[in-house]
């Protein structure tokens, strides 16, 4: 190892060390600041509940939450908690129904659809499209 790659590792190290060494943990007194707990990649990091932007674990933390809210969304740094709370409750009920809504319709029904409408543009006889744009 020379001393150009040592140098260059006593650099980078405490960055690495830095952005990945501790995990924080989330604080149900964040809803306060617009933020709700989600896990991505098995890390949990904070989500604005106003503009569901994803921050780092490392966001995990009142200061920057709290600059996130200032910077981003202004007009609701003096909301309430019930404020929010209400948009975490129906970020959940989105977050279901968009669920549901891909579990619903299967491959085959699809493929059903799709062999539908082949079927009504053949009776037809016309291979111009059913809805005009």
């Amino acid at each position: 190892m020379s001393s150009l790659d040592h140098q260059v590792f006593v650099v980078i190290a405490p960055t690495v060390l830095t952005m990945s060494g501790k995990k924080r943990k989330y604080d149900k007194d964040y809803l306060k600041f617009g933020f709700i707990d989600t896990t991505v990649n098995d890390q949990v990091v904070p989500q604005c509940v106003i503009c569901f932007e994803n921050l780092s674990n490392d966001a995990l933390r009142p200061s920057r939450l709290q600059r996130h809210l200032q910077t981003k969304h202004p007009g609701h740094q003096d909301k309430p908690l019930a404020f929010f709370q209400s948009k975490k409750d129906s970020f959940k009920i989105m977050k279901i129904a968009s669920r549901e809504c891909f579990c619903q319709s299967t491959t085959a029904e699809v493929v059903e659809a799709s062999y539908e409408i082949a079927h009504m543009i053949a009776k037809r006889r016309n291979p111009t499209p059913l809805v005009k744009h």
